[in-house]
């Protein structure tokens, strides 16, 4: 396992989260996505994986207790698909809409 995904690992643990391993894999891989394209759209600031985890996903996750009640997500604002993308990971059974004014980064986020 490499760090940066042992900081995720650790960080979900850390927020009492227990992701799967499929949700673990499906984060890395939004992850090396955004890192991806994030060279080309400029989607972040944040340029390292290991930074990513952190200021990204974890961040991210912090807000999952908060809505574990609620069925329907509207995520205003998303940018790069963040806070969306990790909790529609973590919660593949709520309905969640992202959006935002910025026509580049609605063009990375999965369809």
């Amino acid at each position: 396992m490499n760090k940066s995904l042992a900081k995720l690992t650790q960080g979900c643990q850390q927020l009492n989260l227990q992701p799967s391993e499929l949700m673990l894999k499906q984060m890395w891989q939004f992850l090396e996505l955004l890192q991806q394209w994030n060279r080309v759209f400029s989607l972040t600031a944040i340029q390292s994986l290991d930074d990513m985890v952190a200021y990204h996903i974890l961040d991210s996750l912090s807000l999952a207790p908060k809505i574990q009640l609620s069925q329907f997500i509207l995520d205003i604002g998303t940018g790069a698909g963040l806070p969306g993308i990790p909790l529609a990971l973590y919660y593949p059974d709520k309905s969640f809409v992202l959006l935002d004014s910025n026509k580049k980064k609605l063009d990375f986020l999965p369809k």
